[in-house]
C-alpha cells in the first residue's frame, strides 16, 4: 500500500535544504514578522482579475468545464521575475535582502516538489494548489495528506484550464502569477514545519491569520467555510463546527484558541488498578503545547475556568517538556526524562470518522493481591462510518467470605442505560450530541492509519 505522506513534510525537506545552502539565516528570524498581508494579491492584474466576484470558486466547484483549454504551463528562461524582491518589501529594511534570498530559495526548491508530485514544470495550477494548501494547513490547523493534494491539484487545473483571463494573460504575467502562489504557498508550510522544532506562539498565530486571509482574499469565502479532502476543495453553506446548541460564541473561541495553542500530543506510562485491585500500566497522553508547557491530565482542556485558571487549581499537572534530536523529554522533580513511548499524535482532520465498538475497562478490589473481592467496570462507545454513537457500560463484582468453614459470595451487577446520538471529529474534540439534545465535549486522540485505540480525555478505549 502506498504511504500517505502530507505535503508539507516533502516541501519541508526540500525547501529547507534550499535555503540552508544560500542562507544562514534560520526561517524563524524571517518568519517572525508574518507573512506578507493579502492585500498583495489584489497587486497583480491577473490575480485581482481571477478573484474578480468569486469567480474562482465557482470555477472550482463547476461540475463541467465550459471553454477553450487556456495554456496554463509557460515558458521561462530559467531566470526568476521580480517577485521576490516584491515580497520582501513587507519585511523590515533590515531584513529585506535575507528575506529575498529565502523567497529566490523556495523558487529554486520547488521543481523538485513538482517532480514528487508529477506536476509539469511551471504549471499555475500546482503553484495555486500549494498556496491554497498552504493556506488551508495554518488556517484550520489539520494537515493535508497526498490524496487529497493530488485532487486540489486537479480541481485547480480543471478550473484555470477554461478560464479566458488564463487565456489571455501572456507569458510574463503567468511567471509572475506562478512566482507568487510558490513563494507564499511554500512559506506557510516551510514555517509551519519548522515551528514543530521550535514553537512560537507568536509566529504560528501569524500564519493562521495568514492562511486565514489568504483564503478569504483568493477564494472569496471564510476559512470556516472551506474544508479539503479526497474529492477536493469544498464550501460549506454553514460553519463546519458550528456553535452546539446553548453553548455560547465566546466560549467556543476561548476553547478553540486553547486547541490551537497546542503542537501535538505525546505519551507517558500511566500506572493505574485493574480487575480485581491489581496494578497496571499503560500509554497516558501529555499535551504538548507551542509555548514548551505540557498539561500530564488531558481532560484539564475542558477546564471551565481556561488553561490558567486550571493550572492554578492543578499546579502539578503542568510541566514543561523539549526535543532532543529526536526525542522529547518532559521536567519532573529529578529534572529532565524521555517520555518512554516515541510516537505522537496530532489533531484529527475534520470530518473524521470511527467504526466499531471502543471499550474501557477498569476495576477494584484485592483478589489481585491475594484477597477475596473483585469489581470490573467497563464503559463502551459504539461509532459508525455516518456519523452516529451509542454508550452505555456496566459493573460486575464478587466477594467471598468464609466463616466457620461456610463460605458465602456474593455477586452484584448492573448495566447503565444505553444512550445515542451524533457524533462530530475536529481536530483533539469530539463533540456528542444525544438524542435528547444534550451536548457533551470529550478531547480525543488516535492515530488515524490505525485507530484500534482511542484516548478520551486520557482515558484508554480499545477497539473489541
Amino acid at each position: 500500500m502506498k504511504r500517505i505522506r502530507p505535503l508539507f513534510v516533502v516541501l519541508v525537506t526540500f525547501a529547507m535544504t534550499a535555503h540552508r545552502v544560500q542562507s544562514q539565516a534560520p526561517a524563524m528570524d524571517l518568519a517572525s514578522f508574518g507573512a506578507p498581508a493579502s492585500s498583495f494579491l489584489a497587486d497583480s492584474p491577473l490575480v485581482a482579475q481571477l478573484m474578480k466576484e468569486g469567480t474562482f470558486q465557482r470555477r472550482l466547484t463547476a461540475t463541467t468545464a465550459k471553454g477553450a483549454a487556456a495554456a496554463i504551463v509557460f515558458s521561462s528562461n530559467g531566470q526568476h521575475t521580480a517577485i521576490p524582491s516584491k515580497l520582501a518589501l513587507a519585511y523590515p529594511a533590515g531584513q529585506r535582502a535575507q528575506v529575498e534570498q529565502l523567497f529566490n530559495a523556495l523558487l529554486d526548491a520547488y521543481p523538485k516538489i513538482e517532480a514528487t508530485y508529477k506536476i509539469p514544470h511551471n504549471d499555475l495550477a500546482g503553484a495555486v494548489a500549494v498556496f491554497l494548501v498552504g493556506s488551508y494547513q495554518n488556517a484550520s490547523g489539520v494537515a493535508v495528506d497526498d490524496p487529497t493534494t493530488s485532487a486540489v491539484i486537479t480541481q485547480v487545473r480543471n478550473a484555470l484550464a477554461t478560464n479566458p483571463v488564463i487565456a489571455r494573460a501572456s507569458n510574463i504575467e503567468k511567471q509572475e502569477m506562478y512566482e507568487e502562489f510558490v513563494d507564499l504557498g511554500m512559506f506557510l508550510l516551510t514555517v509551519q514545519q519548522y515551528l514543530k522544532n521550535a514553537p512560537n506562539a507568536q509566529v504560528a498565530d501569524n500564519l493562521k491569520r495568514a492562511g486565514a486571509d489568504y483564503i478569504q482574499t483568493f477564494i472569496g469565502s471564510p476559512p470556516e467555510l472551506v474544508s479539503m479532502n479526497s474529492a477536493g476543495l469544498s464550501f460549506n453553506k454553514k460553519p463546519a463546527s458550528a456553535p452546539p446548541a446553548g453553548s455560547s460564541s465566546p466560549a467556543l473561541s476561548a476553547a478553540a484558541r486553547v486547541i490551537d495553542s497546542i503542537e501535538t500530543v505525546g505519551f507517558d506510562n500511566k500506572a493505574s488498578f485493574g480487575v480485581g485491585g491489581s496494578m497496571t500500566f499503560g500509554p497516558k497522553p501529555v499535551v504538548l503545547f507551542r509555548s514548551g508547557d505540557a498539561l500530564s491530565n488531558m481532560e484539564g482542556l475542558k477546564f471551565e475556568g481556561g488553561l490558567d485558571a486550571h493550572r492554578a487549581a492543578h499546579p502539578d499537572q503542568w510541566i514543561k517538556w523539549r526535543r532532543t534530536g529526536n526525542t522529547i523529554e518532559i521536567s519532573s522533580s529529578q529534572g529532565w526524562r524521555k517520555l518512554p513511548f516515541p510516537k505522537t499524535m496530532d489533531r484529527l482532520p475534520r470530518g473524521f470518522t470511527l467504526a466499531g465498538t471502543y471499550r474501557n475497562l477498569s476495576g477494584t478490589g484485592n483478589a489481585g493481591m491475594g484477597g477475596t473481592s473483585s469489581i470490573a467496570a467497563w464503559s463502551d462507545y459504539t461509532f459508525d462510518a455516518a456519523g452516529n454513537f451509542t454508550t452505555g457500560g456496566g459493573l460486575q463484582g464478587h466477594d467471598r467470605v468464609e466463616t466457620a468453614g461456610t463460605r458465602t459470595t456474593t455477586v452484584v451487577s448492573g448495566t447503565s442505560t444505553t444512550q445515542r446520538g451524533r457524533y462530530a471529529i475536529d481536530g483533539y474534540t469530539l463533540t456528542l450530541i444525544y438524542t435528547d439534545g444534550k451536548t457533551e465535549r470529550r478531547m480525543i486522540v488516535t492515530d488515524p492509519a490505525d485507530p484500534s485505540v482511542v484516548w478520551l480525555d486520557g482515558n484508554g478505549y480499545t477497539r473489541q
